[in-house]
């Protein structure tokens, strides 16, 4: 699994008729995605890092990022209340932690990190 801070990329949801810019709006589409089993959706609603020889993600590499929110992290993300750090946002799930920030003014999932 990849991990670590996310620094580039992410796009705009496709199709998403709401502004991400507050957190309770992107946390709702972030978990609808995740219920529908999105893995695009999820994808778009996340900074995506560069690997680590500083080149985007491949679609390979996006899907091997976004698959936690499919399998083991799926019920403590759809269920566990944020935590709110002056802009900032994280889920603790067990051993894992989850961040939310904006960038360019929307909300994005952006790091997965070790609670």
């Amino acid at each position: 699994m990849l991990l670590g801070a996310c620094v580039l990329g992410g796009a705009h949801a496709a199709g998403a008729s709401k502004s991400n810019a507050s957190f309770p709006t992107f946390l709702a589409n972030f978990r609808a995605a995740i219920s529908a089993g999105d893995r695009a959706g999820v994808a778009a609603l996340s900074q995506l890092p560069l690997r680590d020889d500083g080149k985007p993600m491949t679609a390979a590499d996006v899907a091997e990022y976004v698959a936690p929110f499919f399998g083991p992290l799926r019920k403590c993300v759809l269920k566990a209340k944020a935590e709110a750090d002056g802009a900032e946002y994280f889920i603790f799930c067990g051993e894992q932690g989850l961040g939310f920030a904006p960038v360019n003014g929307e909300y994005r999932f952006t790091e997965y990190f070790a609670n």
